[in-house]
């Protein structure tokens, strides 16, 4: 069937789409005090009252680095991205070439990393539920998710989050990815419980 392409860099809604959530970039200076946890939560508490806001939040000196070196995710936040605010402290670097042997061979490294890291902890929630420790295997199960969340988020992006909240890390992943949505759905209690 038909299906539309979907784009993270409209500056506008499509009318005929319920816009649920916006996903915010920001870029901090680096002599940024507070960490960047503490940043995701004053953007987020701050916006809620109007909208669903998921700050992704790139240290400039990361930013640029990606972003010379060719990063598309970088490269397409330049070129497409809708600028909302310029405090005019983070100036950005150019624009590098892209080079998609390198960034396709740095991507597979970092997948295969962090998805081998999420498949030792599946074989720990194993272990843990043939001893009947069920909360064990759940902290287990939990690494399981993080792990492959901040893997796909990393191969995509060039960002490392550095949260352990699982409910975050599904807003970040569900850009790259809204089947992944489907599969921990929180339309009910029992299934938010679930999550």
């Amino acid at each position: 069937g038909y299906h539309k392409s979907v784009s993270i860099f409209a500056s506008t809604p499509a009318c005929h789409h319920h816009v649920t959530h916006y996903d915010l970039l920001v870029i901090v200076p680096g002599h940024e005090k507070r960490n960047i946890d503490e940043l995701h939560d004053i953007i987020e508490n701050r916006c809620k009252a109007e909208a669903v806001v998921t700050a992704i939040i790139f240290p400039i000196h990361r930013f640029n680095h990606l972003l010379e070196a060719g990063h598309p995710f970088c490269n397409e936040v330049v070129r497409a991205a809708k600028q909302w605010y310029d405090a005019g402290n983070t100036p950005l670097s150019s624009p590098g070439m892209f080079n998609s042997g390198s960034i396709l061979l740095q991507s597979q490294q970092a997948f295969a990393r962090w998805l081998g890291m999420a498949e030792e902890f599946l074989t720990g929630a194993e272990l843990y539920c043939n001893r009947k420790q069920f909360n064990m295997a759940a902290f287990m199960l939990h690494q399981v998710v993080e792990r492959c969340y901040v893997g796909l988020v990393l191969v995509m992006t060039g960002y490392r989050p550095g949260t352990h909240n699982l409910d975050k890390l599904s807003r970040y992943v569900r850009v790259f990815s809204p089947a992944l949505a489907l599969i921990f759905p929180r339309n009910t209690n029992r299934e938010e419980n679930i999550f």
